[in-house]
């Protein structure tokens, strides 16, 4: 009996939709030194080696390759404000016909949809709390650590499935056209920080803000490899940096960099601060 077995049944049925891969264990982010979703696969032998291995693994899908997306609905604060943004955005109308998979915090949820496959539809970001998912995402029953410790689980409404998608409602997709068409570069996180009240920015709010900026395509390897110098050189533990950059290049580079880019972005950074310091770093 392999432990946590009724996801790994949930990702084998998942491959009649989509190719699916592994995250860490209570995270969304890819196990170091994957490819994250470059490895994503329908192959059933090696996902159940995948959680032969490790059997607390959750799970994540690859929508690229499908005509798949998802209306990721968030609320980090847990106050509702996605919600809130989801109704003006939506001007009354529903979610007709949405598959609903609740995230572990508060009110989220993502919002599963066929659209036209004659459409290209990337990933886009439509409010600070909202966002169209075209690359990935991570599958009902995987689960997260949440920021108190306790342990989170990504739920499929009942008698749903991922395998019998709706097609989107009119209103969702000329949202998401008009999104698309009108984005310009650079656009995404742009936050106001002008009124500080009278008060000395320190450097880490700087940094969170820099970051929170985000970057789009023409910029992102530079970007990337300029904010995993900058946490490295703060003394950052390196497992710390890892899982921070991920998280940053999954919500603020625009579209994300694939993780083995990421990776390697990182394993050169680390290098050259080790030997700053001089020291030696495994191969």
């Amino acid at each position: 009996m392999v432990a946590y077995e009724s996801l790994l049944t949930d990702a084998l049925k998942l491959t009649k939709t989509f190719d699916v891969y592994p995250l860490a264990p209570f995270t969304n982010i890819p196990f170091r030194g994957s490819n994250g979703d470059l490895n994503a696969t329908k192959d059933h032998q090696l996902i159940v080696e995948w959680f032969e291995k490790e059997p607390l693994s959750s799970l994540g899908l690859r929508l690229k390759n499908t005509n798949v997306l998802v209306l990721d609905v968030d609320d980090h604060l847990n106050d509702g404000a996605g919600i809130k943004e989801l109704a003006a955005l939506s001007n009354g109308n529903s979610l007709e016909g949405a598959t609903i998979v609740k995230t572990p915090n508060g009110q989220g949820f993502h919002a599963y949809y066929h659209f036209p496959s004659n459409l290209t539809i990337e990933d886009v970001n439509l409010t600070n709390n909202i966002e169209i998912l075209r690359t990935k995402v991570t599958a009902p029953g995987s689960r997260k650590r949440l920021k108190d410790g306790s342990i989170g689980e990504y739920v499929l409404a009942a008698e749903s499935s991922l395998n019998d998608l709706k097609m989107m409602p009119k209103w969702l997709l000329d949202l998401i056209m008009s999104k698309q068409q009108g984005e310009q570069p650079n656009t995404t996180y742009q936050l106001d920080y002008n009124n500080t009240a009278g008060r000395t920015k320190k450097y880490t709010a700087t940094l969170i803000e820099e970051l929170t900026r985000g970057v789009q395509t023409s910029e992102r390897n530079i970007w990337v490899t300029k904010y995993t110098g900058k946490l490295l050189a703060l003394g950052t533990e390196p497992d710390i940096a890892y899982q921070f950059i991920m998280m940053v290049n999954e919500s603020f580079v625009r579209p994300p960099l694939p993780d083995r880019e990421v990776n390697s972005i990182f394993r050169s950074v680390l290098k050259r601060e080790v030997r700053k310091r001089g020291g030696e770093i495994s191969e």
